[in-house]
């Protein structure tokens, strides 16, 4: 029987696979680039979500400390003369 040895790849395989190569290179390289793109974005996205909910809650909270700071004393007073009125 005559044995089989492997074959050396012959130089047209070996450009063959190493332009393929380079071809998955390139498209590998531009699909990141776009995912990239897609991630800033969305990156960006949530961002500008977590500074318009710390608005929305400034919106809220700013207005009950300042009646709690200015309007209590006069509500105290306001109270004070309404018992004073009814003889309490």
């Amino acid at each position: 029987m005559q044995e089989i040895s492997p074959s050396e790849p012959s130089s047209d395989q070996s450009t063959d696979q190493s332009s393929d190569s380079q071809k998955i290179l390139v498209e590998n390289n531009a699909l990141l680039k776009a995912i990239y793109q897609s991630t800033e974005k969305t990156r960006k996205y949530i961002v500008f979500g977590k500074i318009l909910n710390l608005v929305y809650l400034l919106l809220i909270l700013v207005p009950l400390i300042w009646g709690y700071i200015v309007l209590a004393p006069r509500l105290n007073l306001v109270l004070s003369t309404y018992k004073d009125l009814l003889g309490l």
